[in-house]
């Protein structure tokens, strides 16, 4: 069901909570989906792993393997599965005031395609967020 993209090209997300396997298979599809308005896909490599159950974001920089090329991962956590949007976590992996922030599926491209050719600094991203922290899209 999921396709494999070239590992120094794509972001991972890794699963945290496993309380809800057919919310997690629809969270997998919609973003291996093309845009609704944009037809664009995200480059996005999923990692399930129960191992990582419960980590918090601050330990699991620190699971990621040296190779891993990217300066941000997303994180499926327990807060993702409990809202109706799903917001997923961004975070940096470079020291920065504002190493997270909260992001709905729907926008998960427009920050990939930002951080990842570096249209837009992590920070820049950040500060756009919603009163109910969560990226909406800018």
């Amino acid at each position: 069901m999921f396709r494999k993209n070239n590992p120094k090209k794509s972001i991972l997300l890794v699963r945290t909570d496993f309380s809800n396997e057919t919310a997690w298979k629809d969270l997998c599809w919609e973003l291996h989906s093309p845009h609704q308005d944009f037809g664009i896909l995200s480059a996005i490599d999923f990692y399930s792993n129960p191992a990582l159950e419960g980590i918090n974001v601050e330990e699991l920089p620190y699971k990621l393997s040296k190779q891993y090329p990217h300066s941000f991962i997303f994180i499926a956590d327990k807060m993702t599965f409990a809202r109706e949007e799903q917001p997923l976590l961004c975070v940096s992996l470079i020291n920065c005031a504002c190493n997270f922030f909260r992001i709905l599926p729907s926008e998960i491209w427009n920050v990939e395609n930002n951080l990842s050719l570096t249209e837009m600094a992590f920070e820049e991203i950040a500060k756009q967020i919603s009163d109910d922290g969560v990226y909406t899209g800018g």
